[in-house]
């Protein structure tokens, strides 16, 4: 997933989301296959409106070097499982389907035919914003490595492409002892998106398991969506959390789910203005390396705690977030779409 800002800040959350525009979305495999993951994307895209403006890249099906790994577990069959195999979103038809996604050879080209055209333009900066495996951007930074490298040069990261991924640890890990999932997916893929050029910011498993969707918060998503002439939203909203909850209980010993990804976004959000992250996040730039030999703790990312690396800092690692920000966020998301979306047929 990619999505491109621009600078200028008002008063209310709300005008993070006017001031920026989802420009692509690519998948990967992680929670499940390529096809199905595309498939979801698709479904995801139809269920916001956005299947007509929005480009669909199929990206990786499997990890640089590795076998692809899914998490049928956490996320169902379908990756987009509900508690009782109802289907929450609606279905795309195979035409559709095939009309929305797009086929390259790299999904590299697309992500940096986007990024070129935006630098070109003033004040416009493109933010890729990774929730799964960082295969296709590892692929991107294989790809084009060397023209980034003297776009970015010298320009204190003021214009070029800034990373903010969802993933790593810096203790406990969830799929392994010392490793969250995207990154042991494909650990070396991470190691090559850390050390790249680019900015990074890492939104850990210690922020994301803040954003836990207690019975409050459910309570607070549910009516947000149950606004203007179409509200069916908030009983799907509904329907995909209660699945995650109950995998997330059985698997992890959670009694509330945390809401991984979205955690993510707003941090990219809020990245648009410096006075916004400062009090929505608070984080360090630290040397962060990814173990990609051991077969105890592979996926693992080391962060150089003590300070004896001889390595450059490499990575904005996010440490705590304000929670309660963030879900007046997300309610004012879910409400503001839900007032102006149209209904669709199921």
């Amino acid at each position: 997933m990619y999505a491109a800002g621009w600078g200028g800040w008002r008063d209310d959350d709300g005008r993070i989301v006017a001031m920026s525009a989802l420009v692509g979305v690519s998948t990967v495999a992680g929670n499940q296959t390529i096809e199905k993951t595309t498939y979801n994307a698709a479904r995801v895209l139809k269920w916001l409106n956005l299947d007509a403006i929005v480009p669909l890249i199929e990206g990786a099906s499997k990890p640089l070097l590795r076998e692809a790994k899914v998490c049928e577990e956490i996320h169902g069959e379908s990756g987009l499982d509900t508690r009782d195999a109802i289907d929450a979103l609606p279905g795309v038809s195979d035409r559709d389907f095939q009309n929305m996604k797009q086929k390259h050879a790299v999904v590299a080209v697309e992500i940096f035919e986007t990024w070129k055209r935006l630098y070109d333009m003033d004040e416009q900066r493109l933010v890729i914003v990774a929730t799964g495996p960082l295969t296709n951007i590892a692929t991107f930074c294989l790809t084009y490595g060397q023209v980034i490298s003297q776009i970015t040069h010298g320009q204190s990261h003021t214009k070029g492409p800034k990373i903010v991924f969802m993933g790593g640890a810096m203790e406990r890990g969830n799929t392994g002892s010392r490793a969250e999932f995207n990154i042991q997916c494909d650990p070396e893929a991470a190691k090559i998106v850390l050390e790249s050029s680019f900015e990074v910011i890492m939104v850990p498993l210690e922020v994301t398991h803040t954003a836990l969707v207690t019975e409050d918060v459910l309570r607070r998503l549910q009516n947000a969506a149950a606004v203007g002439a179409y509200n069916k939203r908030g009983g799907q909203i509904t329907e995909l959390l209660d699945f995650f909850k109950m995998t997330y209980q059985r698997v992890f010993g959670f009694k509330h789910p945390p809401l991984h990804d979205p955690c993510a976004v707003w941090c990219a959000l809020t990245e648009h203005v410096e006075t916004l992250q400062r009090d929505a996040f608070t984080g360090d730039v630290e040397r962060v390396d990814v173990e990609c030999q051991s077969q105890l703790t592979y996926g693992q990312t080391v962060l150089d705690c003590w300070g004896t690396s001889t390595k450059p800092k490499n990575v904005k690692v996010m440490k705590r977030m304000n929670v309660e920000w963030f879900w007046k966020f997300m309610c004012g998301a879910i409400r503001n779409h839900s007032e102006q979306c149209e209904p669709y047929d199921n």
